[in-house]
C-alpha cells in the first residue's frame, strides 16, 4: 500500500494519480510570468503530486508530466519556465528529456532530480546541458532555494529577451528612418547636380564655354557654382563654399543657388539703370556680395557662413570685375603667360553685419581662362616626398599643391578642368574627400573667334 505523503487527505495517496491539484491545494495562482511556472516529470504519481504540492505552496503554477515524452507536449502546448525531472522514466527518460530541450535556444532552465547516481551519470547531465541538480531525499527548504535560483535566471532571461526584443524594434526602425534619408538625401543630391549649369562641348557656339567638376563629401553638399546670363553683352558667374557640408550645408547652398538665380523675383538687383543712360549696367560685384550678407547673416550665431566669388564678364571685351568674400583667389590663364592670381581676401558672408567687400577689375585674353574652385581642393597634396607634376612657375610656389604647374598649351578649358580632376583622383587614391571639391572654368573667345548659330 502506498503510504499517505504529507499535505494529502489520509487514504487518497493510492489514488493520487487521477487527484486534481486544486483539490490538494485550492484554486490555482493566477497567470505569471514564465519564471513562475514549473512542469514537473516524475512517473511515480504521488511522489510527482507531493513535489508539485510544495512548489505550489512556494507561489509557482505547476503542472505535472509521467514521462519525457508527456512532457514535450505539455511544454509544445503551454512552455514552463522551471524543468524538474527524474532521471529514470519508462518510454523518455530525463537524460533524453533535458537533451531534447536543450536542442532549442529558448530551453527551459532544467533541474535533474538524481538519486545515488554514479559520477559518470552526472557528467553526462552536465555535458547534456542540466542546470542544477536536486538529490533524493531533499527537504522543502532545499527544494525552495535551488527553484527560486532558477527562477531568478528565467526571469533574467525574460528581462534579457524582452530588451533584446524592444531593441530588435528600436534599431528596425532606426533601419528604416536611415533607408529614408538617405533616399531623401540621394534625392536631394540629385538634385543638387541638375541645378550645375551643363559643360560646354568643343563646338558650343557664343563666347564663353565652361568646364566644371563637382564631388561632394556627402550626398549632398555646401558648394554650388553657376553661370547667371544677365543680357546679351553681359554675364555673372559665382562659386559658393557653405562652411561644412551635408545637408545642413546643403539648405543653405541652395537658398543662395536660388536667390541669385532668381535675382529680380527675390529683389536682388543684378542690373541697374544707368543715371546718365538709360540702359541697364550690372551691379557691381562687391554691392551684390554686400546685399547677400545682409540677407543672409548668422543671427542665431549656429556658425553658418559661407565664402564665394561674383563676379561678371563682359562677353564682348573679356573685361570683368570680381568680388573676393573669404573665399581662394580665382587664376586667370592667358597663353603664353604664368597664371595671374585674383584678389587677396574679404571676410566671409554672414559673419560681419555691415562688412565691406571689394571689387577687382580683370581682362581675359582670347582664349583664356579663368578658374575658380573651392578650398576643398587646398589640402590635397601627393603622399609621397615629391608632387607627381613639376610646379614649373615661379608663381606657383604660393598656391594649392594641386595648381602647380597646372597649365596647357594652347590654352585648353576643358583638358584643363581634365588634367586637375586627375590630379585630385591621384591624390585621394580611391578615398572619400573630406571636404566638398568643386571648381569652374571659363574660356573666352574673343567676337571675332565666335561660332555663329545656324
Amino acid at each position: 500500500m502506498t503510504p499517505d505523503l504529507p499535505g494529502l487527505p489520509p487514504g487518497h495517496a493510492q489514488d493520487a494519480e487521477d487527484t486534481p491539484l486544486a483539490y490538494l491545494t485550492g484554486p490555482a495562482p493566477p497567470d505569471a510570468g514564465l519564471e513562475r511556472r514549473v512542469l514537473v516529470v516524475e512517473d511515480v504519481a504521488p511522489q510527482r503530486l507531493y513535489l508539485m504540492l510544495m512548489l505550489q505552496k512556494l507561489g509557482y503554477q505547476v503542472e505535472g508530466a509521467g514521462n519525457g515524452e508527456e512532457a514535450l507536449a505539455m511544454l509544445e502546448a503551454r512552455p514552463a519556465g522551471i524543468v524538474i525531472s527524474d532521471w529514470r522514466m519508462p518510454r523518455m527518460d530525463g537524460l533524453a528529456l533535458l537533451t531534447a530541450l536543450k536542442a532549442h535556444p529558448e530551453a527551459p532552465y532544467f533541474l535533474m532530480l538524481t538519486g545515488e547516481q554514479e559520477a559518470s551519470e552526472m557528467v553526462a547531465a552536465l555535458d547534456a546541458g542540466a542546470d542544477d541538480f536536486l538529490q533524493k531525499p531533499f527537504n522543502a527548504e532545499e527544494l525552495r532555494a535551488r527553484v527560486q535560483a532558477g527562477a531568478r535566471l528565467v526571469a533574467l532571461r525574460e528581462t534579457l529577451a524582452s530588451q533584446h526584443q524592444d531593441l530588435r524594434r528600436v534599431l528596425a526602425s532606426e533601419r528604416h528612418l536611415l533607408a529614408t534619408l538617405r533616399t531623401d538625401l540621394e534625392a536631394a543630391g540629385r538634385l543638387q547636380r541638375s541645378l550645375l549649369p551643363a559643360p560646354s562641348s568643343s563646338d558650343t557656339p557664343g563666347p564663353l564655354q565652361l568646364f566644371h567638376h563637382f564631388q561632394p563629401a556627402a550626398m549632398v553638399a555646401g558648394d554650388a557654382y553657376g553661370v547667371i546670363p544677365l543680357d546679351k553683352r553681359w554675364t555673372a558667374f559665382y562659386l559658393i563654399d557653405v562652411v561644412g557640408h551635408g545637408a545642413r550645408a546643403a539648405m543653405l547652398s541652395f537658398a543662395i543657388s536660388r536667390c541669385l538665380g532668381d535675382a529680380q523675383a527675390n529683389g536682388l538687383h543684378l542690373m541697374r539703370r544707368s543715371s546718365l543712360q538709360q540702359e541697364l549696367t550690372p551691379r557691381a560685384p562687391e554691392q551684390v556680395v554686400a546685399e547677400l550678407n545682409r540677407r543672409f547673416q548668422d543671427e542665431r550665431d549656429e556658425g553658418q557662413y559661407f565664402t564665394m566669388i561674383y563676379g561678371i564678364l563682359n562677353l564682348e571685351s573679356g573685361e570683368g570685375r570680381l568680388s573676393q568674400a573669404g573665399h581662394p583667389a580665382p587664376r586667370l590663364y592667358a597663353e603664353g603667360k604664368a597664371p595671374q592670381k585674383l584678389g587677396n581676401g574679404g571676410p566671409p558672408v554672414g559673419i560681419l553685419p555691415g562688412a565691406r567687400y571689394t571689387g577687382l577689375d580683370f581682362k581675359m585674353q582670347h582664349n583664356g581662362c579663368l578658374l575658380l574652385h573651392s578650398d576643398g581642393i587646398d589640402p590635397l597634396h601627393d603622399a609621397s616626398t615629391s608632387l607627381p607634376w613639376t610646379p614649373l612657375l615661379a608663381s606657383d610656389k604660393d598656391s594649392p599643391a594641386l595648381l602647380r604647374g597646372l597649365t596647357h598649351d594652347p590654352l585648353d578649358g576643358r583638358a584643363l578642368c581634365q588634367s586637375l580632376v586627375s590630379r585630385i583622383d591621384h591624390c585621394l587614391r580611391g578615398r572619400e574627400a573630406e571636404d566638398d571639391i568643386s571648381l569652374m572654368i571659363l574660356q573666352w573667345r574673343a567676337p571675332s573667334h565666335w561660332v555663329s548659330v545656324s
